[in-house]
C-alpha cells in the first residue's frame, strides 16, 4: 500500500515540466516605453532567454517559457503511448530597445498546443 502511494505521488510531481523565465504581465507596469533600458528590464526580470542585436544598434530581449502538462491517460502503461496528450504552454514577451538601449516596445504572445490534435488551444 505505501508503496503504491509513493508511486502516485511520484507520477503527479513529475506530471509537469517547465522552463524558462515567466514573466509576469502585472509586472510589465514596472517598464515604461521612452525610459526604461535594457539594464532596467534585465535587472527586474534577470537574464532573457535570448538576446539580438541588429545592425543599426537596436536590440531585442526574448524571455521565453514554457510548461508541458501530461494528461492523465499518458501515465498508463501502454495506453499512454495511444491515448496520451501533452498540453504544451508557451508564453513569452518581446521587449525592443533602439540604438541608445531604451525600451521602444514589448509584446506578449501566449499559445497552448496540444501535442496529440497539432491543434492551438486557448492558454488555460
Amino acid at each position: 500500500m505505501r508503496r503504491s502511494f509513493v508511486f502516485i505521488i511520484a507520477c503527479a510531481l513529475a506530471g509537469c515540466v517547465s522552463t524558462g523565465n515567466r514573466i509576469d504581465v502585472d509586472r510589465l507596469s514596472e517598464v515604461v516605453k521612452g525610459k526604461s533600458t535594457i539594464e532596467d528590464v534585465i535587472g527586474r526580470f534577470g537574464q532573457p532567454t535570448s538576446r539580438v542585436r541588429s545592425p543599426d544598434g537596436e536590440q531585442t530581449l526574448v524571455y521565453l517559457s514554457r510548461v508541458a502538462q501530461p494528461d492523465a491517460a499518458t501515465f498508463i502503461p501502454l495506453v499512454g503511448t495511444l491515448a496520451g496528450s501533452v498540453d504544451t504552454t508557451t508564453h513569452s514577451v518581446i521587449f525592443q530597445f533602439d540604438a541608445k538601449g531604451v525600451l521602444t516596445d514589448y509584446k506578449v504572445h501566449d499559445a497552448t498546443v496540444n501535442n496529440k490534435s497539432e491543434q492551438q488551444a486557448a492558454p488555460k
